[in-house]
């Protein structure tokens, strides 16, 4: 070979090196191999930090010196973590971050009280990279109802009553409803809650009442004329004081098949008069789920939205407001506008002093519309939210696309929260969220 017969470069005069450099050039191949061997051997760069969660991954507006432990890979002394959105620190203050292992930071963090409630990225710098945890971080109005499942019903005071009977307060704490069952809504006073007994089989339920007697609470049984039925709302007079009732009587058919009929209970002293309502097809098939004294009940019957107005001398009517698989699910204090569903989305009709005007499809890819407050403020369940999931979200009138929020939960971007009903004055809302992977009663207070 021609290498074998040139002088060791190290070995040679000034000539002799530059012809051993061109051999090397020329024999490429042979001197190519250790410095392949040395790259190889050379320690690869580190990787850049990561975070997979915060713990915990929400936080309020006004929270001072909350610890976060930050959980991820690639840490080292020194580390600095920073939150972030849309690229900026947005008034999320953090005043120092603990260095545990290589796999945990505890950051200490104040967050402004006119922050933005939204989803923000938790970053962390260790060794001059930087690692980035999408949405692992949520400013949150929401507040859990500890020991509560599914909040449904609130007041203007601002206790709530749901799935397990129960009625809770920011004064009184979580209270069991006597007898089991479930709340469905209660009245202005807090006295008087209205739900059901039983499960999922909807000729297995029985409409209940309970009334507070002092610090305990007295359940009954809502008069009806077969074995099963539900009772949805209960609207109050001007003290507050329950006196109407609204729900469904449920009728077992052949097989599985069953019918429910509406409803109202009427306060008589210390009793309920059950009073049947019209429906529209011939087996007055409807179900209410709510009532306005002395206006309108709002429905279903025969699968369409529906309303039920009280007639001159005595009785009710009742109307098709929607086409077919449309609802009603809820209507404000005075009457004048309603919410639901029709054709698979959130909806809304209104009173223009001679009949209801809708269906109108409302903004913010929502299912379904479920609660109305006074002011029109409506909330909506399984709406799109973009790059997170399915939420829900509080719509204000005039109902444009600059009208919607969206409701802020616990940190869970893929299972947001759901709103079941807003109280008349618009300051409570109540519903679930996932808190640490567990379904959770939750209120908002949005004043």
């Amino acid at each position: 070979m021609l290498r074998s017969r040139l002088p060791h470069p190290l070995h040679a005069g000034p000539r002799g090196i530059l012809v051993g450099l061109l051999a090397a050039a020329c024999g490429g191949a042979e001197l190519a191999a250790p410095e392949n061997a040395y790259l190889a051997r050379a320690p690869k760069p580190s990787a850049g930090p990561t975070v997979e969660l915060a713990d915990p991954s929400f936080g309020h507006r006004g929270d001072v010196a909350l610890v976060v432990r930050i959980i991820g890979t690639g840490y080292a002394p020194g580390a600095r973590a920073s939150w972030e959105l849309d690229g900026g620190t947005a008034k999320i203050t953090v005043h120092s971050t603990e260095f545990v292992s290589s796999t945990e930071l505890q950051a200490t963090i104040s967050i402004a009280a006119d922050a933005d409630l939204a989803f923000y990225n938790v970053a962390v710098t260790s060794g001059g990279k930087k690692g980035i945890g999408t949405y692992k971080f949520e400013v949150t109005q929401a507040i859990a109802i500890e020991g509560a499942r599914l909040a449904r019903g609130v007041n203007d005071a601002g206790q709530v009553t749901g799935v397990g009977s129960y009625y809770w307060s920011a004064e009184t704490g979580l209270e069991a409803l006597a007898g089991g069952g479930s709340g469905w809504d209660l009245s202005d006073d807090g006295q008087t809650v209205v739900g059901g007994q039983g499960g999922g089989n909807p000729t297995g339920t029985v409409p209940l009442v309970w009334t507070r007697n002092g610090a305990a609470w007295a359940q009954s049984t809502l008069p009806i004329t077969t074995s099963a039925g539900n009772a949805r709302a209960v609207a109050s007079d001007a003290a507050g004081v329950g006196v109407l009732i609204a729900g469904v009587e449920t009728y077992a058919l052949k097989g599985r098949d069953y019918r429910r009929e509406p409803r109202l209970w009427i306060r008589a002293g210390s009793g309920w008069v059950r009073t049947a309502l019209p429906g529209l097809g011939a087996t007055t098939e409807g179900q209410l789920s709510d009532a306005v004294i002395g206006g309108v009940a709002v429905g279903n019957s025969s699968g369409r939205a529906s309303v039920w107005t009280p007639v001159a001398g005595g009785g009710w009517s009742v109307a098709a407001i929607g086409p077919s698989g449309s609802d009603a699910l809820a209507i404000n204090r005075t009457g004048t506008l309603i919410v639901g569903n029709s054709g698979g989305s959130a909806t809304y009709w209104s009173w223009n002093g001679a009949g209801w005007v809708g269906p109108v499809p409302l903004v913010g890819a929502c299912a379904a519309a479920v609660g109305v407050a006074g002011d029109g403020r409506i909330i909506a369940n399984g709406c799109a939210r973009p790059d997170v999931g399915i939420t829900s979200v509080i719509i204000q009138a005039p109902y444009g696309p600059g009208d919607v929020r969206y409701l802020s939960g616990f940190g869970d971007r893929l299972d947001g929260p759901q709103a079941e009903a807003i109280s008349p004055n618009g300051q409570w809302i109540v519903g679930r969220a996932v808190l640490r992977g567990s379904v959770v009663g939750a209120y908002w207070n949005l004043f």
